[in-house]
Order: C-alpha cells, then sequence, then structure tokens
C-alpha cells in the first residue's frame, strides 16, 4: 500500500480471475473511476514507490519473483527493463516485500530490493532503478540454502539508507527458520550491500531472536533517524507462542531490554475465542513516533470452512507501552469488515497517514462457499482526539492525472472511518467511578445534569432514589464537583413507600429542578421538585394528582425558561403519556397534552427532548413498540414514528444533533437500531 502525494490509496494485490491487482482509491476511500489495472497471471505481495514517484510492486509471477513498475496512472512503465517489469527465478519463488534506497546523497540511490522464498530457502534480490540486476550484489541476487528438509522465509525487508552511517547500503530481511523436526524460530538476515552476509551479525549473517516463544516474523522496520536515541534499531512483529510479539532489536541484533517488557510486546486472545494464534503482520510509525501495528485474531468458530479471524489495529509507545490514549484505553482496536458479519479478515499492510490517519489493507470476506470467498479490504481509522501537532513527512511528487486503464470492474470494500477519544478518568472521583448508597446499601442514578454557571464552577447533579430502610426509597439528587466528589446531598420529605426522583433539568437562571413521584398514602403522584440550597433538601414546587397512579420521568427546560415535564397516568385499564408545563405562579403542573396507548409499564414514558419550539417524547405503545411523539401546541401529542418487531421495543432517551438529526436510543429484544425518515428531520 502507497499513500499518493495527492491522497490517494493505492493497493496491490490479486484478483480471481484477472490476476495481479493494482487499486487506486480517493483520499476518502471511495473507488475512483477506472482506478485498477490487472496483470494475468500474477500476484501482488508487496509494494513501495520510487525514487521518481512512480509504483514498484513485487510479487509472484509464472512461478518466479517478480517486479512490476506502473506509474500513477495505471499504466505499465515499459521503460523498465524494457517490458515494464523484471521476473527472477522460475522455481516457485514469490517476492515478499520490496523496498529502495531513496537517500540521494548515498551511492545506492535508486537500488530497489527485494526479499522472498521458494519451497524452503530465503532468497534478496537488488536491481537497478531501471529494473535491471545489479551486478555488484552478488550478480543480482543471492540466496540461503535450508539444509536438508529445513526451511527458511523472507517475509519482508529494510535498507539502512543513512549514507553517513557505518551500515550504509545493509540490507535487514525478517521470517523465520525451521529446522528439521524443529519448532519454527523468528530470525533477522543481514547481508552487506555487496550482497556477502554481515558476519557481525548473529551467526553467519543470521540472528535467532533470543525468546524461544517467537515463532515468525512478518514484519521489520528500522529506525534511520539521526537524531533518534534508537538509531539504527529495528522493530520486529510477528507470532509466537503467546499471540501477537513486538519486540526491538539493538543495531548488534541482541535484544533491547529496555523496551516493553525485558525487550518484549505480547498479546494474546485478543478475540476472546481462547486461541493465541494472534499475529502481527505489518508496523508502521506514526507522525508522533508511535508504533503501529496490523494484524489478526480469532474472535469465534467457523465459518464454512474458515475460521472468525478480526482486523487488530494496536498502538503504543516508542518504549512498547500500550497506548491508553487508543481506543478507550485498550490500546488497540479490534473489528470485522466481513458484509457476513463474521468471517476471515487479515491485514497485510499498515500505513500511517500524514494527518494522522491509519489505513490497513488486506482481505476480507463477502460471500460463503464451502469457505469464506475473500475480496480486497481498505479501511480508514482516525483518531480525531490525538493530541499530536501533524508534521507532514511525505514529500510531494508530480501527480499525473490521466486514469487508470480501464478493465473489468471489480468491487471492492468500502473504506470505514472509525473514531476513538475516550479514556477513563482515573483522577475522578475513586478511580473513575462514583457510588452512593444508604441504610440498606441500594441506589440508582436515573438521570444527569451540568450546571455550568454556578459562581463557585461547573457541577454536575444526578437524580435518583436510595434505600433507607425496609421498602422506603428516598428522592435524591447529588451534587458533585467535576473531580467527583459529593459536595452535598440533597432529600425530599416524603412518605416511607418507594419514592423516586427520575429526572433533573437545570433552568436558565440556574434554578435545578427534579421531577419523580411521591406516595400519597393511596397512589402516586407526579412531583417537580427545586433544589434549596440553603436548607439542603429538595423543596416540591408543583404536583399532579389523579384518583390513579401518576409519575412524572423527566424534566426539561427550554431557552426561554419553560419547564416541561413528562411522565404518564393511568386510568382504568389504560396508560397515558403525559405532558405537562410548569406554572410557577400558581405552583401547578398544567396538562398540555396526551398520547393514548402507552404501555402499563412505567419505564415506557422515559424520553423527552426540546429542540427549539418543537418537543419530543418517546416511549413505548400498548401494542408492545417503541413509539417517538411530537407536541406542537395540540392538546393530543402526535404519533411521529413507531417500531416493533417483538412487542418488547421501547425508546429511553431522546436528542436532535446541530445538523438536525434527531437520535433515538432504547430498547428492543431482536434489535438494536432503526432508520426511519421524517420530512425534515432522520430518525436513527
Amino acid at each position: 500500500m502507497v499513500i499518493g502525494a495527492d491522497g490517494s490509496v493505492y493497493v496491490a494485490g490479486e484478483a480471481n480471475p484477472e490476476g495481479m491487482a493494482l487499486w487506486r482509491f480517493g483520499a476518502d476511500g471511495s473507488a475512483l473511476p477506472g482506478g485498477h489495472a490487472f496483470f494475468s497471471g500474477g500476484r501482488g505481495l508487496g509494494m513501495t514507490e520510487s525514487v521518481d514517484g512512480e509504483l514498484l510492486i513485487v510479487g509472484g509471477l509464472n512461478s518466479g519473483m517478480v517486479i512490476w513498475k506502473y506509474d500513477l496512472a495505471g499504466v505499465l512503465n515499459h521503460s523498465f527493463n524494457g517490458t515494464g517489469y523484471t521476473a527472477q527465478d522460475t522455481d516457485g519463488t514469490l517476492g515478499r516485500d520490496i523496498a529502495v534506497f531513496r537517500n540521494p546523497a548515498g551511492p545506492l540511490y535508486g537500488k530497489i530490493v527485494a526479499v522472498g522464498s521458494d519451497a524452503s530457502s530465503m532468497k534478496i534480490w537488488m536491481h537497478n532503478a531501471d529494473g535491471t540486476p545489479y551486478a555488484g550484489f552478488n550478480g543480482g541476487s543471492v540466496i540461503d540454502i535450508a539444509p536438508g528438509n529445513s526451511l527458511r522465509e523472507a517475509h519482508a525487508v529494510a535498507v539502512y539508507d543513512n549514507p553517513a552511517g557505518a551500515d550504509y547500503g545493509k540490507i535487514l530481511a525478517a521470517g523465520r527458520k525451521q529446522e528439521q523436526w524443529a519448532p519454527s524460530e523468528a530470525v533477522l538476515w543481514r547481508y552487506n550491500a555487496d550482497g556477502t552476509p554481515d558476519m557481525s551479525y548473529g551467526t553467519g549473517g543470521m540472528n535467532v531472536i533470543a525468546n524461544t516463544a517467537l515463532v515468525h516474523g512478518y514484519d521489520v522496520v528500522l529506525d534511520l533517524d539521526a537524531g533518534s536515541i534508537h538509531y539504527g534499531k529495528a522493530y520486529v512483529t510477528g507470532t509466537g507462542a503467546f499471540g501477537m510479539f513486538l519486540t526491538r532489536i539493538n543495531n548488534d541484533g541482541t535484544v533491547d531490554l529496555s523496551f516493553g517488557v525485558n525487550g518484549f510486546v505480547f498479546d494474546g486472545n485478543v478475540g476472546g475465542a481462547g486461541y493465541m494464534t494472534d499475529a502481527g503482520k505489518s508496523i508502521a510509525f506514526d507522525y508522533c513516533g508511535r508504533i503501529l501495528v496490523g494484524g489478526h485474531t480469532i474472535s469465534s468458530g467457523y465459518v464454512g470452512l474458515s475460521l472468525n479471524y478480526d482486523v487488530v489495529v494496536w498502538r503504543f509507545t516508542a518504549d512498547g507501552i500500550p497506548d491508553t490514549a487508543f481506543n478507550n484505553g485498550q490500546g488497540r482496536m479490534v473489528r470485522n469488515f466481513s458484509s457476513l458479519g463474521t468471517g476471515p479478515d487479515f491485514v497485510e499492510k499498515i500505513v500511517a497517514g500524514d494527518n494522522g490517519e491509519i489505513f490497513v489493507a488486506g482481505k476480507t470476506s463477502s460471500r460463503v462457499s464451502m469457505g469464506a470467498i475473500p475480496d480486497m479490504l481498505l479501511a480508514k481509522y482516525i483518531d480525531e482526539c490525538d493530541p499530536c501537532e501533524v508534521t507532514p513527512s511525505h514529500t510531494p511528487t508530480a501527480v499525473q492525472t490521466a486514469t487508470f486503464t480501464s478493465t473489468p470492474t471489480f468491487t471492492a470494500t468500502p473504506t470505514v472511518t472509525v473514531t476513538v477519544c475516550y479514556v477513563l478518568d482515573e483522577t475522578f472521583a475513586d478511580g473513575g467511578r462514583l457510588s452512593y448508597s444508604e441504610g440498606y446499601g441500594s441506589g440508582y442514578a436515573w438521570d444527569m445534569a451540568i450546571d455550568r454557571n454556578d459562581p463557585a464552577g461547573e457541577k454536575i447533579y444526578l437524580a435518583g432514589s436510595i434505600r433507607g430502610s425496609g421498602i422506603s426509597w428516598d428522592p435524591v439528587l447529588l451534587k458533585l464537583g467535576t473531580n467527583g466528589v459529593i459536595e452535598r446531598v440533597f432529600k425530599a420529605d416524603t412518605w416511607a413507600f418507594p419514592d423516586w426522583a427520575n429526572g433533573v433539568a437545570v433552568g436558565v437562571d440556574g434554578t435545578i429542578y427534579a421531577a419523580g413521584f411521591v406516595y400519597n398514602g393511596t397512589t402516586q403522584d407526579a412531583v417537580l421538585w427545586i433544589k434549596n440550597e440553603a436548607a439542603g433538601r429538595l423543596d416540591e414546587a408543583a404536583r399532579y394528582a389523579t384518583e390513579e397512579d401518576t409519575m412524572a420521568r423527566e424534566v426539561r427546560v427550554s431557552v426561554s425558561g419553560d419547564v416541561y415535564v413528562m411522565g404518564f397516568r393511568t386510568h382504568g385499564g389504560g396508560t397515558n403519556i403525559v405532558l405537562w408545563k410548569y406554572d410557577d405562579v400558581s405552583g401547578s403542573l398544567v396538562n398540555l397534552a396526551e398520547y393514548t396507548g402507552a404501555k402499563l409499564s412505567q419505564d415506557r414514558a422515559t424520553a423527552l427532548f426540546i429542540d427549539g419550539n418543537t418537543i419530543y417524547l418517546g416511549g413505548g405503545e400498548a401494542n408492545g413498540g417503541a413509539v417517538l411523539l411530537r407536541y406542537d401546541g395540540s392538546p393530543a401529542l402526535e404519533k411521529i414514528a413507531g417500531y416493533n418487531v417483538t412487542g418488547e421495543e421501547y425508546i429511553n432517551d431522546i436528542y436532535v444533533t446541530s445538523g438536525g438529526e434527531l437520535l433515538a436510543a432504547g430498547r428492543g429484544l431482536s434489535v438494536s437500531y432503526t432508520h426511519l425518515t421524517l420530512p425534515t428531520k432522520r430518525i436513527v
């Protein structure tokens, strides 16, 4: 995968039956018209940018290693080796990764290095910028032949590209070796610029990474920042006995013990299915110097004949500590992109964009025929809360405007944008959470409001109930500072029966309102309270009572200062959702409108939101479905949307975004959300 100077994303791979595939996508992930090119019979496994801003792809063709060169318009560059590609070996060899010497001050500027393997041996090739073999590198290639029934596999390559450094021109390859009857081991090979093994590195130029739990090295990246304290060190990821591994290797081949825990990071069974086969497949550094690893985990059993693999993106600090600023403190993100809901997803490459984006390329699945059938995957992650300042590292090259060669249409998986922002603030209250109870040790918080106008600073209010004794539940309002410390507890003087405060709101003048219900000795009444700061209690401001039960569930204040309360009242065998308005002159709750058909259960009238001059209410209907209502001044609440699948759906909360989207959240036994359409609002 390569990110172009114009933000275009180029991905190389394989399509069936077309062969080697090169796709181009817009910066927003859209498939550009004619944005693909194919080479029959080929297979693309690695890609990089040439020094003249074109695309170099390594893979396999006719049982041999091949390197293609394409311009940014998707046209094969026939000046490259006279054909547009160069092929080496025909013994089943595959090229798996490719690198370029990019520093114009070095004598190897423009040279192309590729690594791969055949059935048993590791191979390295070096070519001139024009695609011809570089004779100065052992005639153009080297091979590490495995003895007997052993094997050597190279999967990744990095080059030492600082002409001022003593190691300039050396080549580092990562992979694995396995001797006959012995377990697989993750290894690094290092060769000099002339194709001879670097005898100072490991044993004869091959360095088995010092940890018997490591099975396979899949990627290697060098730190060649001259100002870095880790200059010349190598970062390696792969898979081992404990799942994904990440390590940092000193320039002499020893493990850097200051990295991670004793030199290593391990993360296994990320998907929770009990497997320790998690793998890191690719490494990148973002613009803040943090380490990104893309890979996979197993999250469940078989889909057809294939296990359900999910994509994993890990982020670490420069010293191998999981980055708790990534994905709500987890330091990693797991996702399945299959349109089937489950299926094998794999990452082959991860790239950090210039503006903080993370791109991953690999494969997913959209169909099952015996086993899951793979589709190309390109995904984009965005951390909108990233605190780092962007310092673009990409040197722009000339952008070609021609389109790719027109070929048969191939539908790729669309780009997915994921936003991750929040982590638990462990300085808040007790380790990031607050709990409060009295008496019998039970309590509930039903609603929350924030007073940003308190002269003493921002305050948080929680409305709920606590169990004092026996069956007695008392309405309670907690006042907290922004550090989560309870500053005051306000209670109402009620009967020794279940009484609740269900909602809280802050008035435009700073008045704190709470709404709920109290037992009157026979039935329950809806009540609106006002916080009395001086007396430290909730004072009753208004009550609505009938011969049967009436309960208030929410209170909200309009921008003009009007106070609205919603809840329900029972009558005979039915229940109505009710909207009241508080009249502070008469000290009463005025019934504005009702909706007939609400569920008998009290938790079915639970949502209230004021959007300008329009009031929205949510709950559940008598027929069992979720209902969304609107008040426009008439005595009957207007039903504007509903949803009913199992008879157990209802709405718990409503919110209108600044863009005019009306969002409703609630409960459904067989559905998590639904989309409905209104003339002026979109309900989700």
